[in-house]
């Protein structure tokens, strides 16, 4: 009888113990992925929407600048037809060579423009790529922390069962101690 009570008051010992393990190590680990996996996941959402919105701005600031110097140049290029055609009927063919050489010069200084607008375009490419594999990494740490997450469900699956079966012990022991009560 003595051996019974003892093994209840052991088995409620063990069952409490369990109980707060079990409480401690949800409390703890829910909080610390919870704010983790937020932090990350912002982060994520953060940098993704300021790239591309950034990429967005920058092509079409890019495409606004190239379209607006290529009409440009087409309207030089029809004026310098048209001042070309007037040179050569008033047969001012002297004139008309400075003035196309300094046009041609200007074309050439939009050539360069565009040259370096296409380079800046292939730098923000670049960023994106960089970008893109920051969101791949991120995206596999969130893997990561899903896998512990689930682990940690699996343990307090182990100690959910553990601290019932305890609660069947106890029950059990608890009808013995009273049958036993009630024969005696």
């Amino acid at each position: 009888m003595q051996v019974i009570i003892e093994r209840e008051a052991l088995l409620s010992k063990k069952e409490k113990h369990l109980l707060v393990s079990q409480e401690k190590l949800a409390n703890k680990d829910s909080d610390e992925f919870c704010k983790i996996f937020a932090s990350h996941e912002n982060a994520l959402r953060t940098r993704n929407s300021e790239f591309e919105a950034q990429l967005e701005l920058k092509r079409k600031m890019v495409e606004d600048e190239i379209e607006t110097k290529r009409r440009a140049w087409e309207l030089k290029e029809m004026d310098i037809n048209h001042k070309e055609d007037q040179i050569y009927k008033r047969n001012e063919v002297d004139c008309a060579k400075e003035k196309l050489e300094a046009l041609r010069s200007e074309t050439h200084e939009l050539s360069s423009l565009e040259l370096k607008l296409k380079e800046e375009l292939d730098m923000v490419r670049a960023q994106k790529w960089k970008l893109m594999a920051d969101v791949d990494r991120l995206e596999v740490e969130k893997a990561k922390f899903e896998a512990e997450w689930e682990s940690i469900d699996e343990k307090r699956e182990e100690l959910l069962k553990e601290a019932a079966r305890v609660c069947e012990e106890r029950e059990a022991i608890s009808m013995f101690l009273k049958d036993e009560s009630d024969s005696c």
